[in-house]
Protein backbone atom coordinates (compact mmCIF):
# COMPACT_ATOMS: atom_id res chain seq x y z
CA UNK A 1 0.00 0.00 0.00
CA UNK A 2 1.48 3.34 -1.07
CA UNK A 3 1.37 6.06 1.62
CA UNK A 4 3.14 9.38 1.08
CA UNK A 5 5.56 7.69 -1.30
CA UNK A 6 6.21 4.78 1.07
CA UNK A 7 4.96 1.24 0.59
CA UNK A 8 3.43 0.09 3.86
CA UNK A 9 2.22 -3.36 4.88
CA UNK A 10 -1.58 -3.50 5.14
CA UNK A 11 -1.21 -5.93 8.05
CA UNK A 12 1.07 -4.00 10.41
CA UNK A 13 1.83 -0.63 8.73
CA UNK A 14 5.58 -1.26 8.71
CA UNK A 15 7.54 -0.41 5.59
CA UNK A 16 7.80 -3.08 2.89
CA UNK A 17 11.21 -3.98 1.48
CA UNK A 18 12.22 -3.48 -2.15
CA UNK A 19 10.58 -6.81 -3.06
CA UNK A 20 7.24 -5.71 -1.60
CA UNK A 21 7.64 -8.04 1.37
CA UNK A 22 6.95 -7.32 5.04
CA UNK A 23 9.77 -8.57 7.23
CA UNK A 24 7.91 -7.53 10.40
CA UNK A 25 4.68 -9.56 10.24
CA UNK A 26 5.44 -11.53 7.06
CA UNK A 27 1.97 -10.91 5.68
CA UNK A 28 1.59 -11.68 1.97
CA UNK A 29 -0.09 -8.56 0.66
CA UNK A 30 -1.80 -10.22 -2.32
CA UNK A 31 -3.35 -12.97 -0.19
CA UNK A 32 -5.69 -10.61 1.66
CA UNK A 33 -9.25 -10.93 0.34
CA UNK A 34 -11.68 -8.48 2.00
CA UNK A 35 -15.35 -9.34 2.40
CA UNK A 36 -17.82 -7.19 0.44
CA UNK A 37 -18.92 -5.30 3.58
CA UNK A 38 -15.33 -4.35 4.50
CA UNK A 39 -13.62 -1.21 3.30
CA UNK A 40 -10.68 -2.11 1.09
CA UNK A 41 -7.04 -1.34 2.00
CA UNK A 42 -5.99 2.10 0.85
CA UNK A 43 -9.38 3.66 1.63
CA UNK A 44 -8.87 7.13 3.13
CA UNK A 45 -11.14 8.34 5.94
CA UNK A 46 -11.46 11.94 7.15
CA UNK A 47 -8.76 12.84 4.61
CA UNK A 48 -6.31 11.55 7.20
CA UNK A 49 -6.53 7.85 8.00
CA UNK A 50 -5.44 5.23 5.43
CA UNK A 51 -6.96 1.83 6.11
CA UNK A 52 -5.16 -1.49 6.12
CA UNK A 53 -6.69 -4.89 6.80
CA UNK A 54 -9.59 -5.76 9.11
CA UNK A 55 -8.29 -6.80 12.54
CA UNK A 56 -11.63 -7.48 14.23
CA UNK A 57 -15.36 -7.67 13.65
CA UNK A 58 -18.35 -7.97 15.96
CA UNK A 59 -22.08 -7.50 15.95
CA UNK A 60 -21.91 -3.72 15.91
CA UNK A 61 -18.74 -2.86 14.08
CA UNK A 62 -15.61 -3.55 12.06
CA UNK A 63 -12.11 -2.66 13.28
CA UNK A 64 -9.28 -1.82 10.88
CA UNK A 65 -5.60 -1.16 11.32
CA UNK A 66 -4.80 2.23 9.79
CA UNK A 67 -2.09 4.81 9.25
CA UNK A 68 -2.54 8.38 10.54
CA UNK A 69 -0.74 10.36 7.86
CA UNK A 70 -0.74 13.54 9.96
CA UNK A 71 0.84 12.15 13.12
CA UNK A 72 2.54 9.34 11.16
CA UNK A 73 1.51 6.62 13.60
CA UNK A 74 -0.46 3.38 13.42
CA UNK A 75 -4.01 3.49 14.83
CA UNK A 76 -7.03 1.21 15.08
CA UNK A 77 -10.35 2.43 13.68
CA UNK A 78 -13.74 1.05 14.69
CA UNK A 79 -16.47 1.53 12.12
CA UNK A 80 -20.07 1.45 13.33
CA UNK A 81 -21.65 -1.28 11.22
CA UNK A 82 -24.49 -3.28 12.85
CA UNK A 83 -24.57 -5.98 10.21
CA UNK A 84 -28.09 -7.16 11.10
CA UNK A 85 -29.65 -3.97 9.70
CA UNK A 86 -27.13 -2.56 7.19
CA UNK A 87 -25.67 -3.56 3.83
CA UNK A 88 -22.63 -2.53 1.79
CA UNK A 89 -20.71 -3.97 -1.15
CA UNK A 90 -17.31 -2.42 -1.82
CA UNK A 91 -16.16 -5.20 -4.15
CA UNK A 92 -18.57 -4.53 -7.01
CA UNK A 93 -18.04 -0.79 -7.08
CA UNK A 94 -16.50 2.25 -5.44
CA UNK A 95 -19.35 3.09 -3.07
CA UNK A 96 -18.16 3.00 0.56
CA UNK A 97 -21.46 4.11 2.05
CA UNK A 98 -23.45 1.98 4.44
CA UNK A 99 -27.16 1.54 3.68
CA UNK A 100 -29.89 0.61 6.14
CA UNK A 101 -32.09 -2.31 5.21
CA UNK A 102 -35.00 -2.31 5.53
CA UNK A 103 -35.60 1.41 5.14
CA UNK A 104 -38.07 1.34 8.05
CA UNK A 105 -35.12 0.90 10.45
CA UNK A 106 -33.35 4.07 9.33
CA UNK A 107 -34.49 6.20 12.30
CA UNK A 108 -33.42 3.47 14.71
CA UNK A 109 -30.04 3.20 13.00
CA UNK A 110 -29.47 6.95 13.16
CA UNK A 111 -30.27 7.03 16.88
CA UNK A 112 -27.91 4.16 17.59
CA UNK A 113 -25.16 5.74 15.50
CA UNK A 114 -25.53 9.03 17.39
CA UNK A 115 -25.16 7.14 20.65
CA UNK A 116 -22.02 5.39 19.34
CA UNK A 117 -20.57 8.80 18.47
CA UNK A 118 -21.58 10.43 21.79
CA UNK A 119 -20.02 7.65 23.82
CA UNK A 120 -16.82 7.85 21.77
CA UNK A 121 -16.66 11.53 22.67
CA UNK A 122 -16.95 10.70 26.36
CA UNK A 123 -14.28 7.99 26.12
CA UNK A 124 -11.86 10.36 24.41
CA UNK A 125 -11.58 12.21 27.73
CA UNK A 126 -9.89 9.14 29.25
CA UNK A 127 -7.02 8.87 26.76
CA UNK A 128 -4.38 8.76 29.51
CA UNK A 129 -6.03 6.26 31.86
CA UNK A 130 -3.83 3.23 32.56
CA UNK A 131 -5.25 -0.10 31.44
CA UNK A 132 -7.76 1.44 29.03
CA UNK A 133 -7.16 1.94 25.31
CA UNK A 134 -6.91 5.61 24.29
CA UNK A 135 -9.64 7.01 22.04
CA UNK A 136 -8.01 9.67 19.85
CA UNK A 137 -10.69 10.83 17.42
CA UNK A 138 -14.26 10.32 16.22
CA UNK A 139 -16.07 11.47 13.08
CA UNK A 140 -18.87 10.75 10.60
CA UNK A 141 -18.38 9.45 7.08
CA UNK A 142 -19.91 6.91 4.68
CA UNK A 143 -23.29 7.26 6.39
CA UNK A 144 -21.83 5.95 9.63
CA UNK A 145 -19.51 6.87 12.52
CA UNK A 146 -15.89 6.04 13.30
CA UNK A 147 -13.91 5.74 16.51
CA UNK A 148 -10.11 6.09 16.29
CA UNK A 149 -8.06 4.34 18.99
CA UNK A 150 -4.40 3.83 19.73
CA UNK A 151 -3.04 0.69 18.13
CA UNK A 152 -1.49 -1.65 20.67
CA UNK A 153 1.16 -4.12 19.61
CA UNK A 154 1.03 -7.42 21.44
CA UNK A 155 -1.22 -10.48 21.55
CA UNK A 156 -4.65 -10.77 23.03
CA UNK A 157 -5.06 -12.36 26.44
CA UNK A 158 -6.81 -15.42 25.02
CA UNK A 159 -3.84 -16.19 22.76
CA UNK A 160 -1.44 -15.75 25.67
CA UNK A 161 -3.38 -18.15 27.91
CA UNK A 162 -3.77 -20.74 25.14
CA UNK A 163 -0.02 -20.63 24.47
CA UNK A 164 1.42 -20.31 27.97
CA UNK A 165 -1.30 -21.65 30.24
CA UNK A 166 -2.97 -20.18 33.29
CA UNK A 167 -1.49 -17.24 35.18
CA UNK A 168 -0.62 -17.30 38.88
CA UNK A 169 -3.50 -15.88 40.90
CA UNK A 170 -1.59 -13.03 42.53
CA UNK A 171 0.00 -12.02 39.23
CA UNK A 172 -3.38 -12.10 37.47
CA UNK A 173 -4.91 -9.73 40.02
CA UNK A 174 -1.93 -7.37 39.73
CA UNK A 175 -2.30 -7.36 35.95
CA UNK A 176 -6.02 -6.60 36.18
CA UNK A 177 -5.73 -3.91 38.87
CA UNK A 178 -5.12 -0.85 36.62
CA UNK A 179 -7.85 -2.03 34.25
CA UNK A 180 -10.44 -2.18 37.03
CA UNK A 181 -9.40 1.23 38.36
CA UNK A 182 -9.63 2.70 34.87
CA UNK A 183 -13.01 1.14 34.25
CA UNK A 184 -14.28 2.62 37.51
CA UNK A 185 -13.54 6.11 36.16
CA UNK A 186 -15.42 5.36 32.96
CA UNK A 187 -18.41 3.91 34.83
CA UNK A 188 -18.77 7.20 36.68
CA UNK A 189 -19.65 8.85 33.35
CA UNK A 190 -22.48 6.36 32.84
CA UNK A 191 -20.67 4.26 30.24
CA UNK A 192 -20.38 0.47 30.47
CA UNK A 193 -18.20 -1.64 28.18
CA UNK A 194 -20.46 -4.71 27.67
CA UNK A 195 -17.85 -6.76 25.81
CA UNK A 196 -15.16 -7.60 28.36
CA UNK A 197 -13.52 -10.93 27.50
CA UNK A 198 -10.01 -12.31 26.91
CA UNK A 199 -10.24 -11.38 23.20
CA UNK A 200 -10.54 -7.72 24.14
CA UNK A 201 -7.41 -7.45 26.26
CA UNK A 202 -4.02 -6.80 24.69
CA UNK A 203 -1.06 -8.25 26.58
CA UNK A 204 2.29 -6.58 25.85
CA UNK A 205 4.39 -8.87 28.03
CA UNK A 206 3.98 -6.76 31.15
CA UNK A 207 0.42 -5.58 31.55
CA UNK A 208 -3.08 -5.63 30.12
CA UNK A 209 -5.02 -3.00 28.20
CA UNK A 210 -8.78 -3.23 27.69
CA UNK A 211 -9.76 -2.43 24.11
CA UNK A 212 -12.83 -2.25 21.86
CA UNK A 213 -15.32 0.14 23.39
CA UNK A 214 -17.29 0.03 20.15
CA UNK A 215 -20.18 -1.75 21.89
CA UNK A 216 -20.22 0.45 25.00
CA UNK A 217 -23.57 1.90 26.08
CA UNK A 218 -25.03 4.15 28.70
CA UNK A 219 -25.38 2.58 32.14
CA UNK A 220 -28.77 1.42 33.48
CA UNK A 221 -30.28 1.11 30.03
CA UNK A 222 -33.32 -1.06 29.73
CA UNK A 223 -32.25 -2.98 26.63
CA UNK A 224 -35.11 -3.10 24.11
CA UNK A 225 -35.66 -4.81 20.78
CA UNK A 226 -33.87 -1.98 19.04
CA UNK A 227 -30.61 -2.73 20.86
CA UNK A 228 -28.45 -5.53 19.54
CA UNK A 229 -28.41 -8.59 21.78
CA UNK A 230 -24.75 -9.51 22.12
CA UNK A 231 -22.97 -12.07 24.24
CA UNK A 232 -19.74 -14.01 24.51
CA UNK A 233 -20.23 -17.61 25.56
CA UNK A 234 -18.88 -18.18 29.05
CA UNK A 235 -18.11 -14.51 29.64
CA UNK A 236 -21.53 -12.84 29.36
CA UNK A 237 -24.06 -12.66 32.19
CA UNK A 238 -27.57 -13.92 31.64
CA UNK A 239 -29.01 -10.43 31.09
CA UNK A 240 -27.02 -10.15 27.87
CA UNK A 241 -28.88 -13.12 26.42
CA UNK A 242 -32.17 -11.24 26.75
CA UNK A 243 -33.35 -8.34 24.58
CA UNK A 244 -34.87 -6.69 27.64
CA UNK A 245 -32.18 -7.59 30.13
CA UNK A 246 -31.19 -4.64 32.31
CA UNK A 247 -27.46 -4.00 31.98
CA UNK A 248 -25.22 -1.90 34.16
CA UNK A 249 -21.95 -1.93 36.10
CA UNK A 250 -22.87 -5.41 37.35
CA UNK A 251 -22.71 -6.62 33.73
CA UNK A 252 -19.09 -5.50 33.33
CA UNK A 253 -18.25 -6.94 36.75
CA UNK A 254 -19.49 -10.38 35.70
CA UNK A 255 -17.38 -10.24 32.55
CA UNK A 256 -14.32 -9.07 34.49
CA UNK A 257 -14.67 -11.96 36.93
CA UNK A 258 -15.22 -14.45 34.11
CA UNK A 259 -12.02 -13.18 32.49
CA UNK A 260 -10.07 -13.42 35.75
CA UNK A 261 -11.44 -16.95 36.24
CA UNK A 262 -10.16 -17.88 32.78
CA UNK A 263 -6.77 -16.28 33.49
CA UNK A 264 -6.17 -18.31 36.64
CA UNK A 265 -7.71 -21.65 35.59
CA UNK A 266 -7.46 -21.69 31.77
CA UNK A 267 -11.11 -22.73 31.86
CA UNK A 268 -14.01 -20.86 30.29
CA UNK A 269 -16.80 -20.51 32.87
CA UNK A 270 -20.00 -22.41 32.17
CA UNK A 271 -22.51 -20.26 30.33
CA UNK A 272 -24.69 -18.13 32.59
CA UNK A 273 -27.95 -19.35 31.02
CA UNK A 274 -26.97 -22.94 31.83
CA UNK A 275 -26.12 -21.99 35.40
CA UNK A 276 -29.62 -20.57 35.87
CA UNK A 277 -30.88 -24.14 36.25
CA UNK A 278 -27.88 -25.90 37.78
CA UNK A 279 -25.25 -23.58 39.24
CA UNK A 280 -22.05 -25.35 40.24
CA UNK A 281 -19.91 -22.22 40.45
CA UNK A 282 -18.65 -21.80 44.02
CA UNK A 283 -15.40 -21.41 45.96
CA UNK A 284 -14.45 -25.02 45.21
CA UNK A 285 -14.16 -24.01 41.54
CA UNK A 286 -11.00 -22.12 42.50
CA UNK A 287 -9.43 -24.88 44.56
CA UNK A 288 -5.66 -24.88 44.18
CA UNK A 289 -5.50 -21.31 42.91
CA UNK A 290 -3.00 -19.10 44.77
CA UNK A 291 -5.48 -16.57 46.16
CA UNK A 292 -6.84 -15.78 49.59
CA UNK A 293 -10.33 -16.86 50.58
CA UNK A 294 -11.46 -13.20 50.45
CA UNK A 295 -10.15 -12.81 46.90
CA UNK A 296 -11.82 -16.03 45.78
CA UNK A 297 -15.13 -14.99 47.35
CA UNK A 298 -15.01 -11.64 45.55
CA UNK A 299 -14.52 -13.37 42.18
CA UNK A 300 -17.29 -15.90 42.79
CA UNK A 301 -19.68 -13.18 43.96
CA UNK A 302 -18.93 -11.21 40.80
CA UNK A 303 -19.85 -14.35 38.85
CA UNK A 304 -23.26 -14.71 40.49
CA UNK A 305 -25.87 -15.68 37.93
CA UNK A 306 -28.45 -13.17 39.14
CA UNK A 307 -27.46 -9.52 38.89
CA UNK A 308 -28.85 -8.66 42.32
CA UNK A 309 -26.35 -11.05 43.91
CA UNK A 310 -23.34 -9.38 42.30
CA UNK A 311 -21.65 -6.12 43.23
CA UNK A 312 -23.71 -3.08 42.17
CA UNK A 313 -20.59 -1.06 41.35
CA UNK A 314 -16.89 -1.44 40.62
CA UNK A 315 -15.81 0.31 43.82
CA UNK A 316 -17.32 -2.34 46.11
CA UNK A 317 -15.91 -5.12 43.96
CA UNK A 318 -12.44 -3.56 44.01
CA UNK A 319 -12.56 -3.12 47.79
CA UNK A 320 -13.34 -6.81 48.42
CA UNK A 321 -10.89 -8.04 45.78
CA UNK A 322 -7.91 -5.91 46.79
CA UNK A 323 -8.68 -5.02 50.41
CA UNK A 324 -8.42 -1.29 49.70
CA UNK A 325 -10.48 1.52 48.22
CA UNK A 326 -9.98 3.00 44.78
Amino acid sequence: MLVNGLRLCIGCMHRLNDKGECTYCNMQQDKYIPLPRWLIPGTVLANRYILGKVIGEGGTGITYIAWDKIQEITVAIKEYCPYEIVIRDTIRGTDSNIYVYPESLKDEYMQRMEKFHDEAEVLSKFCHVNGIVSVRDFFYENNTAYLVMEYLRGINLKEHIETHGEIDGKRALNMMKPVIKGLAKIHKTGIIHRDICPDNFVFDGNGLTLIDFGTARLNNLQISRSITVMFKRGFSPEEQYRKRGKQGAWTDIYMLCATIYYMITKKVPEEAVERLFDDKMDISSLEGVDLSMAEKKAIIKGLSVKAQNRYPNIELFYEDLYGETI
